[in-house]
């Protein structure tokens, strides 16, 4: 601990010096001088003596030597003395279930579902090499490696929101940070491909999907205000639903029934549509805020649907 006072004597007209110090981090070596002239009886714009300096040299010193030895160096660790290391927990990722024993387990841990391979070798770009004029002129790219650095890479999930899983296992994500739909095999282990916005299907804003036994792909767009069928080939093949939509957002579908369901957002509503004619057969729910939620079937900013 720093010393809170500290007495200083001189042989000048006043015997003794007695004044308190607040040793605390905060202060600074300013502070203290300021502290210390005025303690000392020395005005801010008067000539300091050399005495006075000595006096306040001496005051540091013994500041500075009340430190303890733990802050001026640190402490040294004894030779032999091993290092505590905190326990690790290991565990069979494969034998995590929800919920835990003694109840009965519903969901099963499968993977973890990140995006694409990394190919960690697309990340040694080389140099670019030198570019005449007439390359310039022509608009002629100095290395294809560098433009294609992103595709060799790999996509990742970046903000993912709808998911299902067609008829053969494998999983479907759409994601808007990307603006693509991710599709992962049923196994888990071969590659990663997309549905890429503007490249294979307009998806400037996708929220969910649904897909039926035909392979079949309903994606909700709330940008687009509308609902898009892509086929199996990955094509889109018909739109519906931009009139009546105004925010979807999640899907479901009734294979059974062969029924669409479409939240809407804005409108406070469920549309239930044909899933071969893409025909509205009804709305669940009351639109336009004109409802208190007290009575059942009505919805407030409702977002999801299974």
């Amino acid at each position: 601990m720093l010393p809170r006072s500290l007495t200083f004597s001189s042989t000048t007209r006043n015997p003794i010096w007695h004044f308190a110090i607040d040793a605390t981090p905060r202060e600074s070596w300013h502070c203290l001088r300021r502290r210390w002239t005025k303690m000392l009886g020395i005005q801010s714009n008067s000539k300091v003596t050399g005495k006075s300096w000595l006096i306040l040299a001496l005051a540091l010193a013994t500041v500075m030597g009340g430190l303890p030895p733990q802050a001026k160096a640190k402490k040294k660790r004894p030779k032999g003395e091993q290092i505590v290391v905190p326990p690790t927990v290991t565990f069979d990722a494969s034998k995590i279930v929800w919920p835990s024993p003694p109840e009965i387990p519903r969901v099963e841990f499968r993977a973890i579902l990140l995006g694409q391979k990394i190919d960690w070798s697309a990340l040694q770009t080389p140099a670019k090499p030198h570019r005449t004029w007439m390359d310039r002129l022509a608009g002629i790219e100095p290395n294809q490696q560098i433009m294609n650095l992103r595709q060799k890479i790999g996509f990742q999930l970046m903000r993912p929101y709808g998911v299902a899983v067609d008829s053969d296992g494998n999983i479907y994500v759409a994601d808007q940070g990307v603006g693509a739909i991710f599709i992962f095999p049923e196994s888990l282990k071969g590659p990663v491909q997309l549905i890429k916005n503007r490249i294979d299907a307009p998806l400037p804003m996708i929220c969910g999907l649904a897909i039926d036994d035909d392979g079949r792909i309903f994606v909700t767009d709330d940008k687009l205000h509308h609902v898009l069928v892509i086929n199996k080939q990955h094509q889109p093949i018909a739109e519906f639903g931009a009139g009546v939509l105004v925010s979807p957002a999640g899907i479901a579908i009734d294979k059974e029934n062969r029924l669409l369901y479409v939240v809407d957002t804005q409108q406070d509503q469920v549309l239930v549509f044909d899933a071969d004619t893409y025909k509205l057969l009804r709305r669940i729910g009351t639109a336009g805020k004109n409802h208190t939620l007290t009575s059942p079937g009505n919805f407030s900013l409702p977002d999801g649907v299974a």
